[in-house]
């Protein structure tokens, strides 16, 4: 009885007794597993946009998200306990498994069981259960486009370090030739989001020199690097939008306060915990789903203004 009530299949109203849940959990309860913890150096303003998602989605009802951090394979923290826990018990409707916690799959229970599980990727790849992954490749062209429109011709780029493979720049090489901007490669420059506050020294070199010669745009693609990138262009004097436009990858809906103007391309999180809500539920139901499933990239400026 009292596990019932822990894990909130029934409640108790004082004298008048014990009664089922209105919304028990093998109903209504999301599980939410990411691999890393706030203390984690990997930890982004991503994470923090899913969850402040999950808590805006489940404030329309009548379902309830639960994060899980830290799962990951192996199964040595408390985050993956409690969710292989609740996954034993039943005490859950459903779980979404971000690109790394999907590699604790089997170890969680979840293969071959009747709770089902929808994975949430930054790339299409093949996956053990349905998933729905960003559109992140539209993400370069689009904001090239955008600084070509408002006449920008000499275009910098900042991107997460870990993420500047020669086949990343070799893409972005290819992006740029298509929209018809010259590639330099000294213009595209990596910095952690370990160190994201580093972006503010890279900023500065990239915009040192005389004006003819230095960068007329920055396309910033992580959200992490966009406020420290913008402390160093005001500490070496660029004005914005006058001198230097500025368009960065955002996820709805945790947008950094800005003071200078940033036009944002990115993810409606929001959008995103409803497909996986709706996919959920028709997995239960036993209804089939497409393996894959891709979030649009939109342009988030516009509801920055009406915030």
């Amino acid at each position: 009885m009292d596990q019932l009530k822990e894990d909130g299949f029934i409640h108790t109203r004082g004298r008048h007794g014990t009664f089922v849940a209105d919304y028990p959990p093998h109903l209504y309860r999301i599980g939410l597993a990411f691999a890393p913890e706030r203390h984690d150096p990997s930890w982004s303003t991503m994470w923090e946009a899913l969850l402040a998602a999950a808590e805006q989605v489940a404030a329309e009802g009548p379902f309830r998200f639960e994060a899980y951090l830290g799962v990951d394979s192996p199964m040595d923290t408390e985050g993956a306990w409690r969710l292989q826990r609740d996954i034993g018990r039943g005490a859950l409707a459903g779980v979404v498994l971000d690109d790394c916690s999907i590699n604790a799959y089997g170890d969680l229970g979840l293969k071959g069981g009747s709770i089902p599980a929808i994975g949430i990727t930054t790339a299409k790849r093949d996956l053990p259960v349905p998933s729905m992954s960003t559109h992140y490749k539209a993400f370069t062209g689009a904001a090239l486009a955008h600084l070509h429109a408002a006449g920008c011709r000499r275009i910098a780029m900042l991107v997460l370090g870990n993420a500047a493979s020669w086949d990343r720049i070799r893409s972005i090489e290819r992006a740029y030739a298509k929209c018809h901007v010259p590639f330099d490669l000294k213009w595209v420059q990596g910095v952690p989001v370990s160190t994201s506050e580093w972006a503010s020294h890279t900023a500065q070199l990239l915009v040192a020199g005389p004006a003819s010669q230095r960068p007329d745009g920055l396309i910033i693609a992580d959200d992490n690097l966009t406020v420290h990138a913008a402390k160093g262009l005001a500490e070496a004097g660029i004005a914005v939008p006058d001198d230097l436009h500025i368009v960065s990858l955002g996820n709805w809906p945790r947008l950094p306060e800005m003071d200078i103007p940033v036009t944002w391309l990115g993810f409606d999180h929001c959008a995103r915990m409803r497909n996986c809500l709706d996919l959920l539920t028709r997995l239960r139901a036993g209804k089939p789903v497409p393996n894959a499933h891709l979030l649009p990239l939109v342009n988030l400026s516009a509801r920055v203004a009406l915030d």
